[in-house]
């Protein structure tokens, strides 16, 4: 197994400080260091990887086809920490075009099909957000940072935890496991069909858009109306009393401790 831990040097500024929430100051805010400058030496699982990207192209992605291109392009055998490593230097690619999506994707992609389960994604150095981590997700992986759009999306089952805000549809499509976004996060558990997601503080957006399963928990304030075409499962409110949406179909609905609606 070839590991990078020896080629990584990092530069780092002074200690920045990352909210979980614009709004309400985050979630006991950490000190972190925003991350500057990677130098990483050449190696076989790092040239194999860059190449994987560049074969990717530009165009409209699909993960069976990054799928498809990882099977051709033959890595040598690598480690969580060599993912860990590639979150770190995929910086370098940030002016391509559909950049959010395609890390993602890859990411996702090298996940599912290394051997180990437990990962660290860092995301805090980055000036464009990545969409899609945690695709088809089984396995355990950490955020450091902030996560895009559809987070977990098509998730069957590990966990993700997400250190900071993750953006729009987290959990979308989501059949099993369970997604922590310790910040905000928006339109949470959108056709979800099982697993859980908890969310720290504030969810605005359609939560539970059309789910029918599964566990939506947001300790914060719910910033919008919930339940819109919502069919089964359930949510729970820890904040504000929810406006449920005139849509809701079926399923139930707490506040607190106190059951708003069964049926």
């Amino acid at each position: 197994m070839i590991l990078m831990d020896a080629a990584l040097q990092i530069v780092r500024e002074k200690p920045t400080i990352l909210a979980a929430s614009g709004r309400f100051g985050g979630f006991g805010p950490e000190a972190e260091h925003k991350v500057t400058t990677v130098k990483v030496e050449s190696n076989p699982v790092l040239e194999g990887m860059k190449k994987v990207w560049a074969t990717c192209g530009d165009g409209r992605l699909n993960y069976g086809d990054i799928i498809e291109v990882l099977n051709k392009i033959k890595i040598p055998r690598y480690s969580a920490k060599d993912i860990e490593t590639v979150s770190l230097v995929i910086a370098e690619f940030q002016d391509e075009v559909k950049f959010s999506d395609k890390a993602g994707l890859l990411l996702s992609a090298l996940i599912n099909n290394c051997e180990e389960n437990v990962f660290v994604i860092h995301t805090a150095h980055l000036t464009k957000k990545i969409n899609d981590l945690g695709h088809r997700n089984t396995k355990d992986i950490t955020v450091a940072g902030d996560a895009g759009d559809y987070v977990g999306d098509e998730m069957k089952g590990g966990m993700i935890t997400v250190m900071g805000n993750s953006g729009s549809k987290a959990g979308y499509d989501m059949r099993g496991g369970a997604i922590t976004v310790m910040g905000d996060a928006e339109g949470a558990g959108r056709f979800m069909k099982g697993g859980s997601i908890t969310v720290e503080m504030i969810c605005s957006g359609d939560i539970g858009f059309t789910m029918s399963g599964g566990v939506i928990v947001v300790k914060g304030f719910a910033d919008n109306t919930i339940g819109e075409r919502m069919v089964g499962g359930e949510i729970h409110i820890h904040g504000n009393r929810p406006i449920i949406s005139e849509d809701f179909v079926s399923g139930k609905i707490f506040h607190k401790e106190e059951l708003m609606v069964d049926k």
